[in-house]
C-alpha cells in the first residue's frame, strides 16, 4: 500500500473500515473473529501499517501539519 497525499489516504482508510466491517461482521466463530481483529487491528494489521504511512506524506500533508495550518487560518 503506498499513498502520495491525504486525500488518498483517506480514502484507503475508507476502505479499509469498510472490508474491516464486512470482515468482523461475516465472522462466525470466536477464532474466525479473532483472526479478522489481528489481521485488520492488530500489531501487524493493515491500519496499522495504515497509520505508519502518515510518515511517509509530504510534511504539509499530514494530518497534524494540516490541523495546525486550518487552526491558525481560523
Amino acid at each position: 500500500m503506498n499513498v502520495k497525499n491525504i486525500d488518498e489516504l483517506l480514502l484507503s482508510l475508507e476502505q479499509l473500515a469498510a472490508a474491516t466491517i464486512s470482515a468482523l461482521a461475516e465472522a462466525r466463530t470466536v477464532q474466525e473473529l479473532q483472526l479478522a481483529f489481528a489481521s485488520y487491528l492488530g500489531k501487524g494489521g493493515d491500519f496499522t501499517a495504515l497509520v505508519k504511512l502518515t510518515g511517509t506524506l509530504p510534511v504539509a500533508e499530514r494530518p497534524r501539519e494540516r490541523l495546525q495550518k486550518l487552526g491558525a487560518e481560523a
